[in-house]
């Protein structure tokens, strides 16, 4: 895809998510963009049953979704609205998947090193006030056993273990 098409497309969505109030559908368009992008993140994909349809979902895998986030960042303005908007919500979930990535030899490098400088970006722009909420969100909840790696370097995630 041509770099002009990222940068148009990243302009589209980060304007859509930190719009002032102008644009008539922001709300609407703000729920789709972030239940796909967070969704991923925060939902534990059900196991298909033999009776489920064969037809293939429309929700992102975390990789993909972690791909689109990246983009988004690299290709607009450094908004801590947008920033703060995009990824307060699922902090917890990208610092443990940073985690869980951290301590899998077969990891992509290029994933971990992207999920470091989205970690460092939040924590440089997001106000004290909100970073010490969603911090307190991890000390919380800790890492959660929340995903798997698999030796391709490929991840998903896993419902907590309970014992």
């Amino acid at each position: 895809m041509p770099a002009s098409y990222r940068r148009a497309g990243s302009f589209a969505l980060s304007r859509m998510l930190t719009a002032d109030g102008s644009f008539l559908h922001q709300d609407l368009a703000e729920s789709i963009i972030k239940t796909a992008l967070h969704d991923p993140f925060l939902l534990v994909p059900a196991i298909p049953s033999a009776s489920t349809s064969t037809t293939p979902s429309m929700r992102l895998l975390p990789p993909d979704a972690l791909s689109v986030i990246v983009t988004v960042l690299l290709n607009s303005d450094p908004s801590p609205v947008l920033i703060s908007s995009l990824l307060s919500p699922i902090l917890p979930a990208l610092y443990s998947l940073s985690y869980h990535l951290e301590r899998h030899k077969t990891s992509d490098p290029r994933v971990k090193e992207s999920l470091r400088g989205i970690l460092v970006l939040w924590g440089k722009i997001t106000d004290s006030l909100e970073a010490t909420q969603v911090l307190w969100r991890i000390v919380e909840h800790g890492n959660g056993n929340m995903w798997s790696v698999g030796l391709e370097g490929n991840f998903w995630r896993v419902a907590p273990y309970v014992q």
